[in-house]
């Protein structure tokens, strides 16, 4: 009988421990739920949410490259005036033909700042001073209409064409003439620009310089023809004989004289307020 109990002790111990084996002894027990250190990243997940990471850390990439491209950063030094950071950008392979989206260049941003040792550089790092933005203007047509004669002397000295035109057949002297530059005028005049080129408008550097005696006189010096007043040509030209027409919009005698073609800045001129900083 006591060997009876004894075997019967012995297999309740096995049948526990084996119990306690299946149920209690793999891993390491815990009460504890699993957290969020504990709980898979979503990139790790299979499937559209795994790609849907993936495509939001390329779209924050190329955001991040954009805000730090040099080309960019270099238009906007420019307009800004600051030397040390243009030198900085063009060290680190800014290019200096860099454009903005009406491919005015870094040098026209810097024209259009005044700041005539950017302008140096820029030009010394090879900024092209031929080529035109969206509406042909070029670097020294835009000097000239903002009256910089140091610009306009070392444009021209670096091979800058002054009778180049822009869309609407206007010229550097046009606009300087028209501006009232006579300094720029007198030497434009001096490296040939050609007086006798009309605009689309039929307009040439004498007909825009109105009210402008100092500049005309130059024009006149270097072949320009004089206008006949208008007295002269009342005296000169019988009045025609009125004929009928239909009543018009403009008022009788309206000056349509000023401006090269389209009234106002060269079309496309840099404006600070829409500078490149603000866009």
């Amino acid at each position: 009988m006591q060997r009876l109990q004894f075997s019967l002790s012995i297999a309740a111990v096995v049948v526990l421990a084996i119990f306690l084996a299946c149920f209690v002894v793999p891993g390491t027990a815990s009460t504890e739920e699993p957290g969020p250190a504990d709980a898979p990243g979503l990139a790790d997940e299979p499937g559209p949410a795994k790609e849907r990471v993936r495509e939001r850390a390329k779209v924050r990439d190329k955001e991040t490259a954009k805000e730090k491209d040099p080309n960019q950063e270099l238009i906007i030094a420019c307009n800004k005036g600051s030397l040390s950071q243009v030198k900085t950008l063009l060290n680190n392979n800014a290019d200096p033909n860099a454009k903005d989206k009406d491919n005015r260049t870094a040098l026209m941003w810097a024209i259009n700042k005044g700041n005539i040792e950017i302008i140096k550089l820029l030009v010394d790092k090879g900024a092209d001073i031929s080529v035109g933005d969206k509406d042909g203007m070029t670097a020294l047509i835009l000097a000239s209409f903002k009256g910089l004669k140091p610009a306009v002397a070392f444009l021209m000295e670096k091979g800058a064409d002054p009778n180049q035109k822009t869309q609407h057949e206007q010229t550097a002297l046009m606009w300087a003439a028209h501006k009232g530059h006579v300094e720029v005028v007198k030497l434009l005049l001096d490296k040939g620009a050609d007086v006798s080129m009309k605009d689309k408008s039929g307009q040439t550097a004498m007909t825009v310089a109105d009210a402008k005696p100092k500049i005309k006189q130059l024009l006149v010096q270097h072949g320009a023809k004089e206008e006949p007043s208008e007295e002269a040509s009342e005296e000169e030209t019988p009045p025609a004989k009125p004929t009928p027409r239909k009543k018009s919009g403009a008022k009788r005698g309206a000056d349509t004289s000023g401006a090269p073609a389209d009234a106002g800045e060269p079309s496309g001129a840099p404006d600070a307020k829409e500078g490149p900083a603000a866009e």
